[in-house]
């Protein structure tokens, strides 16, 4: 939510964020391997991706450029995590499990839902 208000988006990206959401979660029903997820990670990618997204598309080169590098960064996160290989991670030090694949469905719905709505506009 800081990241939102700092960046000034309107009011659809909450939007966007809130129908994220329950896609985040549904997306997951297609992890067999995932028999029970209880966390708000993925949702909390899809407001980086929704921020990203209206970001990317403001007409200021450097608020842009600042939304492609969110964008990035959020990709190559995703990416070292590859949600492909494992429905759970448990990093080394840390006392919780991860699931990658939350955090993938978590940025691309919250993508989608960013565009779909600007699209609207």
């Amino acid at each position: 939510m800081a990241l939102g208000w700092t960046a000034r988006v309107p009011r659809r990206a909450a939007l966007a964020w809130a129908l994220a959401w329950p896609l985040t979660h549904a997306a997951l029903a297609a992890v067999p391997a995932l028999a029970v997820y209880g966390g708000l990670s993925g949702v909390l990618h899809a407001g980086v991706a929704v921020v990203a997204v209206e970001l990317a598309r403001r007409t200021a080169r450097a608020e842009r450029r600042v939304g492609l590098a969110i964008a990035a960064g959020l990709a190559l996160k995703i990416a070292l995590e590859a949600p492909w290989r494992a429905a759970v991670l448990r990093p080394e030090g840390w006392d919780i499990t991860v699931a990658p694949a939350a955090h993938a469905a978590g940025a691309l719905a919250g993508a989608l839902c960013a565009w779909g709505l600007a699209a609207r506009r």
